[in-house]
């Protein structure tokens, strides 16, 4: 992330994973990644600002072209946040006989840093002794979770888990198989300004993930080595009381003063809950005899207030790799709708809200083969 007067330039990669039937009829998967990069224009001068920026996938369109050829085309949708604190001086006294003046203070919660960090977590792990051992990796997946966020003496301390998952192929026979494995994770974080006093909340990205296969003397591949990249991101907010002069008038006149008004934030509420979703799901008749994988992803959402109700609505994907009742392995794409509600104590009145949703476990129970 780059900020220079009214823009900002992003620059990432993009990764896709294919996974695919090849001419034996069996599973098989690849990975492509490329670079990009996109420069966002602004209306305001940007410089010293901070940038926390976001991308979400919304379209993936993959079309066979023949042979060994795919064509992958992805709608990707950015975007970027850039802080900038302003100072302006007030006049909180006046130190005059002649005038008199009513005195107050000005609540409001300041944003008073932005802290961020990358570091790359390695973990060997090893395949369970009833676990068939592996030939290749089919998909891979690494999940982060923060557990815990306490402030050390003007750093911040991050503490979470990475949980790896695999599908691959076995030694023994055509099925797939599954594994997971989780491990700790901690960082320390420099935020500018902090005190034991201010409140702070904190967020962790996965920026990549690669298992690499530590093969043994013949053709079983037991054990791998993770080493997973994160982005962790720390906002730390402090309450303050600014004194200030309210009112003033002059008891013997010639003084003209002028008003104006100053608008504050002040951090509300903060709140998180686990939502869980089900729905039942058809499919045509003796399509599903066991499921391979399945994961799902978050595909769109959004927000309203009504009364004091918060509703979140949205969508998730949810992708099965499956057999049939023949044998044959099949991919569906599933959208599941849902919709979250939040009741607050009081109606809330000049509010802004943000909120992140992050899918923690994805399970499933077969109902029939359809």
């Amino acid at each position: 992330k780059y900020v220079s007067d009214r823009a900002v330039t992003l620059e990432g990669t993009v990764s896709v994973w294919i996974i695919y039937l090849d001419e034996k009829g069996c599973l098989s998967s690849d990975e492509h990644t490329s670079f990009f990069s996109k420069t966002l224009q602004a209306d305001n001068e940007l410089t010293d600002g901070t940038v926390t920026a976001n991308v979400c996938d919304e379209r993936v369109e993959v079309k066979i072209i023949g042979g060994s050829s795919v064509s992958i085309c992805t709608k990707t949708g950015i975007e970027a946040l850039v802080h900038k604190n302003t100072e302006k001086e007030i006049v909180c006294d006046i130190d005059c006989k002649n005038v008199e003046k009513l005195r107050g203070t000005l609540e409001g919660t300041i944003p008073i840093a932005l802290g961020e960090k990358n570091l790359v977590v390695e973990e060997e792990f090893a395949l369970g002794h009833s676990q068939p051992a592996a030939k290749c990796i089919l998909r891979k997946n690494a999940e982060a979770v923060i557990e815990e966020t306490k402030i050390m003496g003007g750093k911040v301390m991050v503490k979470g888990r990475i949980k790896i998952f695999m599908l691959y192929h076995t030694t023994e026979g055509k099925r797939p198989g599954c594994f997971e494995e989780s491990f700790p994770f901690s960082q320390l974080i420099d935020v500018p300004n902090i005190t034991d006093n201010c409140r702070c909340e904190s967020m962790v990205k996965i920026l990549f993930c690669e298992l690499t296969p530590r093969a043994s003397g013949d053709d079983e591949i037991r054990s791998f080595s993770a080493s997973v990249k994160l982005s962790v991101s720390v906002k730390a907010y402090c309450e303050e009381e600014i004194p200030t002069i309210i009112d003033a008038y002059s008891l013997v006149g010639g003084y003209a003063f002028k008003k104006e008004e100053l608008v504050l934030k002040k951090l509300k509420d903060t709140f998180c809950e686990k939502f869980i979703v089900k729905k039942n799901l058809e499919f045509t008749d003796g399509a599903i005899a066991s499921v391979i994988d399945m994961w799902c992803e978050l595909k769109c959402s959004s927000s309203k207030l009504e009364e004091n109700k918060l509703k979140i609505a949205g969508t998730l994907l949810v992708n099965l790799l499956a057999y049939d009742i023949e044998g044959n392995p099949e991919c569906f794409e599933r959208p599941v709708d849902f919709e979250y509600t939040y009741e607050f104590a009081e109606k809330p009145k000049n509010t802004e809200i943000t909120y992140d949703i992050k899918i923690n476990q994805c399970s499933y129970t077969i109902l029939s083969a359809n």
